[in-house]
């Protein structure tokens, strides 16, 4: 779709009754959409669109809301026409042609940032019902991102309008709207506990994912009639899902009994009375439980995942001493060394019914299979063996390593919602992640905000969690990315010593 008809579309989407704009919106209105409606991208044309996105700073309604959702819904168009081009050649392992698709996607990606923040900060009430209206409409076509935002909006909805969330529930839709709805109803905490008995029903839904987002909202909801059916739910899930519930019972209630759905009721039956009936206050404690190891350890932390996606290290740092460690002859362990254990080990642990694959990462990647491996042994054999042939190459780039990995678990170019092939990722990296020079030799620090917001695209909902392991960091920012990854990603950094 050309990108005027595009906008005419979009507009008559975004098109509500709204208050009449003052002179100054209107005029900065009208500039915003001259300039997202000039076609393909230029330096000129780029810094036109920065320019009349900060002029709508000074603005908060409906009509500037609407106009923000065509300019982002258009940027992303023009962004996967660029992934779609970037795309088959990270397929076949990256290297250098690379890097002028992902410079022409960096100030489109700023741009679709800074609109984020600007739908983020809305305030004014018509702005944010027009958000949440968006959301809530069937088959609207803009992009999977900017809805979700539009579900988190929903918080700031007064109490009259909170009934446009409350009364879309339990009326026919896709997983992903589903999932949206429950992630609204959750943002209203205890203004949307009227949702509670739909919400609890979303926890028996045959897609995992309306499962665990029914149970996130219960946890912010405290509503008292959710404590007996999330305890009856222990006795049916398990893993991942069984873990949610645990969780999210430990913060609603203080207590500590992990997963163990007999002792959660045994404390439900004698103690649970004062928080069922209201008398005591549901929310606001930290919980302690991790999933259950079915898989057994990576670095101590649980293969709880039912489709594994190992990203590993493979530059020449790894060849550096590991601390002051040595191995049973008195030989110094290498990164390297003790990363190869480790994957070994964890690889011999995988359970017939889980599945896995590897992408090892230098400048260049290599990739064990296109697609996710069943756990067999003939299938774990061979991965044991393609990782004791790995060569050390050299750089660190974690930015198309990553996108490799979501691209393999099933993340599409446009930004739409997908069935993913993975739910867990291991990230192991020893170092800052690196760039190449596009001109010349050598390499540069990569952007840690690119990656983490290249990630944020990559999995919405948080679907795919991503646990971090740092070998031998010796300073501060790659310590911090890689807890940052973990902690945004439902996951766990560790730092062996």
């Amino acid at each position: 779709m050309a990108t005027s008809t595009l906008l005419v579309a979009l507009a008559a989407l975004c098109s509500a009754p709204s208050s009449a704009a003052s002179p100054d919106e209107a005029r900065d209105i009208a500039a915003f959409k001259r300039a997202f409606g000039a076609g393909r991208p230029t330096a000129a044309s780029l810094e036109e669109k920065r320019q009349t996105l900060a002029a709508m700073a000074a603005h908060d309604s409906a009509k500037v809301v609407r106009a923000l959702v065509v300019g982002y819904t258009i940027l992303e168009r023009e962004a996967a026409a660029l992934e779609e081009k970037r795309r088959p050649l990270l397929e076949q392992l990256g290297g250098k042609k690379l890097l002028p698709f992902r410079l022409e996607l960096k100030p489109i990606r700023a741009l679709q940032g800074t609109i984020i923040e600007r739908l983020l900060a809305a305030r004014d009430p018509d702005a944010v019902r027009s958000q949440v209206k968006l959301l809530l409409k069937r088959r609207s076509g803009l992009p999977f991102s900017v809805r979700a935002v539009f579900a988190a909006t929903a918080t700031r909805l007064s109490d009259q309008d909170r009934r446009l969330v409350l009364d879309a529930k339990g009326k026919r839709r896709p997983v992903q709207d589903i999932a949206l709805l429950l992630d609204a109803i959750g943002s209203l905490e205890k203004r949307g506990a009227d949702a509670g008995p739909w919400v609890v029903r979303m926890l028996a839904h045959k897609d995992p994912l309306v499962r665990e987002r029914a149970a996130h909202a219960l946890s912010r909801l405290r509503w008292p009639g959710s404590l007996q059916p999330l305890v009856a739910r222990l006795a049916v899930e398990d893993g991942r899902m069984r873990a949610r519930l645990g969780r999210t019972l430990e913060q609603l209630t203080g207590m500590k009994l992990g997963t163990s759905g007999a002792a959660w009721k045994r404390w439900l039956d004698q103690e649970g009375g004062p928080f069922m009936n209201g008398e005591k206050p549901l929310g606001g404690h930290e919980s302690t439980v991790t999933a259950e190891a079915a898989g057994g350890y990576y670095f101590g932390i649980p293969q709880d995942g039912r489709s594994i996606l190992y990203v590993y290290d493979n530059s020449q740092s790894m060849k550096q001493k590991l601390h002051q460690e040595t191995d049973k002859d008195g030989n110094p362990v290498t990164r390297q060394a003790r990363a190869r254990k480790e994957l070994l080990a964890a690889l011999d642990q995988l359970k017939p019914h889980q599945r896995f694959n590897i992408v090892a990462f230098a400048n260049r990647l290599d990739r064990l299979d296109r697609r996710m491996q069943t756990a067999t042994t003939a299938n774990v054999a061979r991965a044991k063996q393609w990782v004791q042939e790995l060569k050390l190459r050299f750089g660190t780039n974690t930015y198309d390593a990553l996108e490799l990995a979501f691209n393999t678990a099933g993340r599409g170019a446009f930004d739409q919602f997908y069935a993913l092939e993975a739910d867990t990722v291991f990230l192991l990296s020893d170092g800052l992640p690196m760039i190449q020079k596009i001109k010349g030799g050598g390499v540069n620090p990569d952007a840690i905000e690119e990656i983490l917001a290249g990630v944020r695209r990559w999995n919405p909902f948080g679907r795919i969690v991503v646990h971090t392991i740092g070998l031998g960091l010796k300073r501060k920012r790659p310590r911090r990315f890689m807890r940052n990854l973990a902690e945004q990603n439902g996951g766990r950094f560790v730092e062996p010593k």
